[in-house]
């Protein structure tokens, strides 16, 4: 039964509105992609994921989030147009909470058990001891 809901992030391009947002339910959340109006869950037949920032490239539409695996572990994932790409490196046990474009190279930030985290094409870069915490990434040129 769903107990609530929580968004996530809002990016608009060319008057299109998009949003991210996961509902509370039981057995756990499900995260969700919101366009014009229009909600679609992100993960089927998983009982849990949550979403977390969008971002916008030309006709592709990035969501970071985590999803919750079979072994009770969570899963940093990045959704592009819907579809689940996970983000592994050494990390068995994170989060994506912020997602930017520099060029052809995708990269997420989040977090882990390992402490403060951030990929580069899927492949992961610890940032600091295990007691930190990253939540937004930035490309300054």
């Amino acid at each position: 039964s769903k107990i609530g809901a929580a968004a996530a992030s809002i990016a608009v391009q060319n008057n299109n509105v998009y949003a991210t947002y996961f509902e509370l339910s039981t057995p756990g959340p499900v995260a969700y992609a919101w366009e014009n109006g229009v909600s679609t869950p992100l993960s089927n037949n998983l009982s849990f994921s949550i979403a977390g920032s969008t971002l916008i490239s030309g006709n592709d539409v990035y969501i970071a989030g985590e999803i919750f695996a079979a072994d009770q572990k969570t899963v940093a994932v990045v959704w592009k147009n819907n579809v689940l790409q996970k983000l592994l490196g050494n990390i068995t046990d994170g989060s994506a909470k912020s997602i930017v474009l520099s060029g052809n190279d995708i990269y997420a930030v989040g977090n882990s058990t390992a402490g403060g985290i951030y990929w580069k094409n899927g492949v992961s870069v610890k940032l600091a001891g295990t007691n930190s915490n990253t939540n937004g990434i930035a490309i300054v040129r």
